[in-house]
């Protein structure tokens, strides 16, 4: 492959962004063919510019402040501040693109995560083709796409059934049928973001308006097969699963700590792993809960209960009112390397919120899910890992959307001894890595997208 392109990669300061977006990043420079330019917010770069270093990779930072160019109730005031932010980082693109220009190595694509507006409207002007990463499974595209182009109103219906109701939607290509329960969270009538449903329905139209329809996806084709093709419009490429060493995991490097040695103790498959990602916190009557199960449980786990990031906010570790029980059955820490916990033989189950992340790094691994989602796409990925890939449970809540201590009791018991569900998770693992291989078909497929570039 002859060395000619230089790729621009803009991502949201997040981890469910950046770490597929540094994978992308890696398997570009191992291609042999490309120059990468990484631009994200300041305090993300600083963090990330130790986990991959290569003499073609370049940083570009924005203002930690650039996700807040855009009103939250998405619309485009005219707030002074905001605009200022705006016109700030588009002459820092304006800079990185003329300054490539000059070193001879001019920016021939754009690869961009879902992020803020007004980034979307930037890339979009470059005189080269802008290329959407989407971080999350093939089917939440299309079932956006088909919400924004044609079917509004037939899923909004299914918002005004009753919780109990069956009622159920099948769209277009998808081989599963959705209930209201089942679409991202975004898409409900209450929805405390409205600026978000804003920004995908912007984000869809951009791509429906361009001449190349080509739209990266972190998947694998085995995985969601239907869901790929589903929308004619588009020509998804699956180039996952995006995961791997590259990033450790995490986008700080942290010392491992006696979790692993401790897990190093404990019987093949006996260990409950749980974390809920780096977002979402869950509420005190909900941790209480989950304590409570874990403790009639009685089996050994391993729990992320990550450090509040408010200065005098206690976190959920002191509240707990079992907590020297707990300590005594498992461990409670702040932090691990999730790819390394999930790989660990101890490991039999993840309790997982279902970011897409941890999803396919469960799936990766061969380790069954219990699914607690809290929102956005999390809750059709459990519907996903639940129903179509059969490698996990969905865990039901009361009419507070709580999850009561003996359902939790039951899904865990479920998974942990499941066999069928456990040979499921393994057939995944075994099919993710087969597509993750060195010339395996994400690598392909990235191949062919680079050579399409002219």
């Amino acid at each position: 492959m002859t060395r000619r392109h230089h790729v621009l990669l803009l991502t949201y300061p997040v981890h469910s962004h950046i770490n597929p977006t540094l994978q992308l990043a890696n398997h570009l420079l191992t291609l042999g063919a490309c120059k990468v330019t990484f631009a994200t917010s300041a305090s993300a770069c600083r963090r990330i510019t130790g986990q991959l270093q290569h003499e073609d990779l370049n940083f570009v930072e924005f203002p930690d402040n650039f996700i807040k160019a855009f009103s939250a109730d998405g619309e485009e005031q005219e707030d002074p501040v905001k605009l200022e932010i705006r016109r700030s980082c588009s002459d820092t693109l304006a800079r990185v693109i003329s300054t490539s220009e000059e070193d001879g190595w001019p920016i021939t694509c754009s690869v961009y995560t879902p992020t803020v507006p007004w980034v979307i409207g930037v890339v979009h002007q470059l005189p080269v083709p802008s290329i959407l990463l989407w971080t999350q499974p093939a089917a939440v595209l299309v079932i956006y796409y088909h919400f924004f182009f044609g079917h509004r109103d037939a899923i909004m219906n299914l918002f005004g059934q009753s919780s109990s109701s069956s009622s159920s939607i099948d769209l277009p290509g998808l081989p599963f049928s959705l209930k209201a329960r089942d679409l991202p969270t975004f898409m409900r009538p209450v929805n405390p973001h409205p600026w978000a449903i804003k920004l995908f329905d912007l984000q869809t139209n951009w791509i429906a308006a361009e001449g190349n329809h080509n739209v990266l996806v972190n998947t694998f084709e085995p995985l969601e097969p239907e869901a790929l093709k589903a929308v004619k419009e588009l020509n998804m490429i699956p180039i996952g699963p995006l995961i791997g060493k590259v990033y450790n995991d995490e986008l700080d490097e942290k010392p491992e700590g006696d979790y692993v040695e401790w897990l190093n103790s404990k019987p093949d498959a006996s260990v409950v792993y749980i974390s809920f990602g780096s977002i979402w916190v869950l509420s005190s009557e909900q941790t209480e809960k989950l304590a409570l199960a874990l403790l009639r449980l009685g089996r050994p786990f391993l729990w992320i209960i990550r450090t509040p990031q408010e200065e005098g906010k206690d976190d959920d570790v002191t509240q707990l009112r079992c907590i020297k029980e707990l300590e005594q059955l498992g461990r409670i820490i702040p932090w691990c390397s999730q790819v390394k916990v999930l790989s660990h033989p101890s490991v039999g189950c993840f309790l997982t919120h279902c970011g897409w992340n941890s999803t396919l790094e469960s799936l990766a691994a061969g380790v069954p899910m219990v699914g607690i989602p809290l929102w956005v796409e999390q809750v059709t990925n459990a519907k996903l890992v639940e129903e179509y890939w059969k490698c996990g449970v969905r865990a039901g809540v009361n009419e507070n959307d709580l999850v009561e201590m003996d359902e939790i009791i039951r899904c865990l018991n479920l998974v942990m001894g499941d066999e069928e569900l456990r040979r499921n998770a393994n057939k995944w693992k075994e099919l993710a890595l087969k597509a993750a291989a060195g010339n395996g078909p994400a690598y392909e497929n990235l191949c062919r997208f680079v050579n399409g570039l002219g």
